[in-house]
């Protein structure tokens, strides 16, 4: 006697296209996941977080802060530190937000369009109303109202007349150290009306002089009689000064 049996469950080929897409979709949002609780993570893979992630050092500080600069070397992962933050107050509606880099083409470049570390990268697509890339003009617009736009550190023009909640400052240290102290004032009286404003500061460690101060050259030494020995401390520049708290600066 030959037993009963039921035939193996077999998928339609649209259901197997159906199947695909949601684990894909899966995927994707696991991979979109960033800071775990794990304390001192080293932002590998485990259990439950299948992709790299935040290392602890790229959370936010746990304490109600103003200005979290984010001053290390190349590959640290500043611009992706700095878009998840801005992705997490973006959630808040209705928001306006500011992100100052170098130049309007980087801003866009880097700030926004970027594959790895860009805004467009790090907020789901689903979340985004509209994207004007125009350059010069670079803004993104949420579903829920908040609105993130993207300047030039060319002129502190560029910055006058808005007014914001939050900010990020991308590559400060590359900034012209003719504008530098001005255009970042002028992201501080920007932010005037906040209640609770916070500043992004993303920047490779570099020397940046104020202009009021120009280094003497070598030769320029070598006229006065000083030579080769190293400028005494009070002729040295001063780091630039700010409006709103201090911004740390290297000098040499």
């Amino acid at each position: 006697m030959i037993e009963s049996f039921t035939a193996p469950l077999v998928m339609s080929l649209e259901q197997l296209k159906a199947e695909v897409a949601e684990l894909l979709r899966a995927d994707e949002l696991s991979a979109r996941r960033w800071a775990c609780e794990v304390p001192g993570c080293d932002g590998l893979p485990y259990e439950g977080w299948r992709h790299h992630h935040a290392r602890a050092a790229q959370r936010q500080p746990s304490w109600l802060w103003t200005v979290w600069m984010l001053l290390t070397g190349r590959g640290w992962g500043k611009s992706r530190t700095a878009a998840e933050t801005v992705r997490e107050w973006a959630k808040t509606p209705g928001l306006q937000i500011a992100v100052v880099a170098k130049n309007a083409t980087l801003v866009r470049d880097i700030c926004f369009d970027s594959p790895k570390s860009g805004l467009l990268s790090v907020i789901p697509p689903e979340d985004v109303a509209k994207y004007n890339s125009s350059l010069g003009e670079t803004t993104l617009r949420l579903k829920n109202g908040t609105r993130i736009r993207g300047f030039g550190a060319e002129t502190p023009d560029n910055l006058r007349g808005w007014a914001f909640d939050k900010a990020w400052c991308d590559e400060y240290g590359a900034w012209s150290r003719h504008t530098a102290q001005e255009v970042y004032d002028m992201v501080w009286f920007c932010l005037r009306e906040v209640d609770t404003l916070q500043v992004a500061i993303s920047t490779t460690p570099k020397p940046l002089r104020s202009p009021r101060e120009p280094r003497r050259s070598q030769a320029s030494r070598d006229r006065a009689g000083t030579g080769p020995s190293r400028p005494s401390p009070s002729a040295r520049p001063r780091p630039l000064r700010a409006t709103g708290p201090d911004l740390p600066t290297t000098t040499p």
